[in-house]
């Protein structure tokens, strides 16, 4: 659910009396995909996806580092990686970003809103591929 969403590390939110790190995002509602052209074939060449708002939360945080050496903005979810042993999880992004964090154990929600910012548009490809346009945006 989280692969290729995306989220703006300058919104992060770290309530240390509760532990718990907050991350805004933007979730895709491809429930509600809608195609808006199609090929002189039938198939489908463009479609526009919602974007709902949503929070990534992950409570037990100890500490957090955040180091963004790249500064784009906004970067997109590749997945998340937990180091039991070590007690640390990573948000591995495409785009260089270290986000890692100290947690006592492991709890992590998705927190799904039913405010959309916005729609993404998708360019679907001959051999089933697809290009996924830029984030709606986060405020």
């Amino acid at each position: 659910m989280l692969h290729d969403q995306y989220f703006d590390p300058e919104h992060i939110v770290f309530d240390d009396r509760q532990g718990i790190l907050t991350i805004p995002l933007e979730l895709e509602d491809v429930a509600r995909e809608e195609i808006v052209q199609r090929t002189w074939h039938g198939r489908t060449k463009r479609t526009k996806v919602p974007v709902l708002r949503g929070f990534l939360k992950i409570a037990a945080v100890t500490d957090w580092q955040l180091k963004d050496t790249e500064a784009v903005g906004t970067y997109d979810f590749n997945e998340l990686v937990y180091e039991e042993g070590r007690g640390r999880l990573r948000v591995e992004t495409n785009i260089p970003l270290e986000l890692s964090m100290s947690v006592s154990r492991l709890d992590v929600q998705i927190e799904l809103t039913r405010d959309e910012v916005g729609s993404r548009p998708v360019r679907h490809l001959p051999g089933g591929g697809e290009v996924r346009g830029a984030p709606a945006g986060l405020d």
